[in-house]
This record gives C-alpha cells, structure tokens and sequence, in this order.
C-alpha cells in the first residue's frame, strides 16, 4: 500500500516537474521567440507599404520621363511669354509680323517707363507701350487677337482708341488705333545695380 502510495508520489512529483519545465520554457525561449516573431512580420509589413509606395514614386518618375520633353516645350513657351530681360527687339519683329498676318500697318511704338507689379505672388515688371496701328477694322481686330493671343510674349491690351485714318471718313474705311498695352517682363531681370528693364522709342 506504501510502494502504490510513493509511485502515486512520484507520478505528480513528475507531472509538476514537466509542467514547471513546459511554463519555464515558454517564458524563456517560446514566448520571447514568438515576441520577435511578431516584431519581425511587423517590420515586414511596414517594409510591404514603403515597397509599394517606392514603386508607385517610380512608376510616378517614369511617366515624367516620358514627358520631359512636352514639360522642356512649356518651359521654353513660357520664358518667351515672361523673359528675363525686356526683349524689345523680339517684341518689335512680334508686332511686325503680327501686322503682317492681319494685313495691318504698325507705325509707331512708344515704351514708358516700368513699373513693378505682383501677379500670383510673384513679382515682376510691367512696360507700357503705346502702339499705333493702321487698317480695316477687320484687320484690326485679327491684329489685336495676334498681339493678346497668338503671339508668345506675354501682353496685356489695357485700352483701345480707334479714329477714321483720314479726314471726313467714318471708322467703316481705314481706321487708326491706338492701343494701350502692358508687356511684362520677369523680375530676374534686375541687374546687379537692381535697376529695371530698360525702355525705348520707336519712332513713327
């Protein structure tokens, strides 16, 4: 009865002792292991995200690519609307060949002095120049849709006068305008001495 009794002893004796390994085990090495294993899939997951996210930022980076030379185009068409300098030779040969597509006569071009505005946050100059121009009114009306629409330089048409050409005619025959626009110009312009762009004359 004692031998079954100490068996009996020594089978929960044993059964204890497996468990307190089996608990002493998890806490030291399953449990810490499982810990890291869930740092791990963390960390993967994340590193899932930024993958997708850089891949997206390429495919992003790719199309730009592509398009670099429309975005090289737009640039170049938008420093010749807003040019760093007042280019008023090129505005000239601009107005010219305005005339000419409208069938017009551009005889006299008079530049003021600029004045520095804010547009959009950004600042820049304005030079106003005084046109007066010749023809039908027809011609005319092609000429100012040129100087505001069709031209590359960047102009804005603040006032038109229209007057008969000749005496004793009304504004059904030739007609003589003269119209008031602002030229704009960058304000990277300014040299080193920080004065403006600088103006002119042309004569009629």
């Amino acid at each position: 009865m004692r031998g079954v009794r100490s068996d009996r002893l020594w089978i929960v004796g044993g059964a204890l002792v497996a468990a307190i390994l089996l608990a002493a085990g998890w806490f030291l090495a399953i449990g810490p292991q499982r810990a890291q294993t869930d740092t791990l899939n963390g960390q993967a997951a994340t590193a899932d995200l930024r993958l997708t996210s850089l891949h997206q930022k390429l495919v992003e980076l790719r199309d730009r690519n592509a398009r670099l030379p429309e975005f090289k185009a737009e640039l170049a068409k938008d420093q010749h609307a807003l040019p760093t300098t007042s280019g008023l030779s090129d505005f000239l040969r601009e107005l010219q060949a305005g005339g000419d597509v409208a069938g017009v006569v551009v005889s006299g071009v008079v530049v003021g002095s600029p004045q520095e505005v804010t547009a959009a946050a950004a600042k820049m100059y304005a030079l106003p120049v005084t046109l007066t121009v010749a023809g039908t009114t027809t011609g005319l009306a092609s000429f100012l849709n040129q100087l505001q629409r069709v031209r590359p330089r960047a102009v804005l048409v603040n006032n038109v006068i229209a007057a008969p050409a000749e005496p004793n005619l009304d504004l059904s025959g030739r007609v003589t305008l003269t119209v008031g626009v602002q030229v704009f110009v960058a304000a990277a312009d300014r040299s080193s001495s920080g004065t403006p762009p600088g103006t002119g004359t042309a004569p009629n």
